[in-house]
């Protein structure tokens, strides 16, 4: 479910910024100061933190397929770059962090930001918190180890560093800093899966379609698809506002019939408990 930029909490922006890449405003998508200082800790054993931007990570989430070779995966490095580049060519700041947040896989089905939103904090992007922002962004480090759901002390411990690098570029002031650090994580977590939403029996069966489908059509470099965050646009026949109208007269029938029995049933008993007496 993408949105758009002005649908984002500034604290969202501010966040992700201060925390992923406190010069995305300045750079043309690859961050010199940062890769020094990354490559730096490297080779000293004493990282202080990463090297890629945030328009390296979209165009990692965008175009590559993660490879556990060292050598492969220079080589990936050096594709990112140039993908980084050509990003920040063709696209605003703001469409890029916009995309990067509307690709990100948050877990549990929640990817993207407004999907996540609603699942960890029953809201949208743009009513997010400081404190529900920073627990979000901090998953950007790595989804599994900082999941709120799972792992709350960790998740509760990125938090305040997201919070902390927010004090630290001016976006907060020290007292507020202080003050959310103390809070606890509160989720309004509520899974969600892919029965949910409109006609499910049909997406099923759109769904094993285009599991044949994806066999047969292949990316460019000649992996397969995932249909779920591959950002495929999939044209069906079916009208959503003639399914909505369909659906809502099935469930009034069920509910008429439903009530109907329920009240048979306890007229029954009644009779039955009037004859025993």
């Amino acid at each position: 479910m993408p949105v758009t930029y002005d649908q984002l909490s500034p604290n969202l922006v501010n966040a992700l910024i201060s925390t992923e890449d406190e010069r995305f405003r300045m750079h043309s998508g690859i961050d010199a100061k940062s890769l020094a200082r990354a490559i730096t800790g490297a080779l000293t054993g004493r990282s202080s933190g990463g090297g890629s931007t945030i328009t390296q990570q979209l165009s990692k989430m965008l175009f590559t397929n993660v490879s556990s070779d060292i050598i492969e995966r220079i080589k990936q490095k050096f594709k990112e770059w140039v993908i980084s580049v050509r990003l920040e060519r063709n696209f605003t700041k703001d469409e890029i962090l916009t995309m990067y947040l509307n690709k990100f896989d948050f877990l549990y089905l929640a990817v993207g930001i407004k999907s996540a939103a609603k699942i960890y904090f029953n809201t949208t992007p743009d009513e997010l918190t400081i404190e529900q922002a920073a627990v979000l962004v901090g998953m950007a480090k790595n989804p599994s180890l900082y999941n709120p759901k799972r792992f709350p002390e960790n998740a509760l411990k990125r938090r305040n560093i997201v919070l902390g690098q927010m004090y630290r570029n001016d976006l907060i002031k020290e007292a507020e800093k202080d003050s959310l650090c103390s809070l606890p994580i509160e989720l309004d977590f509520k899974r969600t899966n892919h029965n949910d939403g409109l006609a499910p029996y049909f997406r099923e069966f759109l769904r094993k379609y285009m599991k044949d489908w994806l066999k047969e059509n292949k990316k460019p470099d000649g992996t397969q698809y995932n249909i779920y965050v591959d950002g495929l646009k999939i044209y069906t026949t079916i009208d959503s506002r003639m399914q909505q109208y369909a659906e809502e007269a099935v469930a009034n029938i069920y509910a008429y019939f439903a009530k109907t029995i329920l009240s048979t049933l306890g007229r029954r008993r009644f009779r039955l408990y009037t004859c025993a007496f």
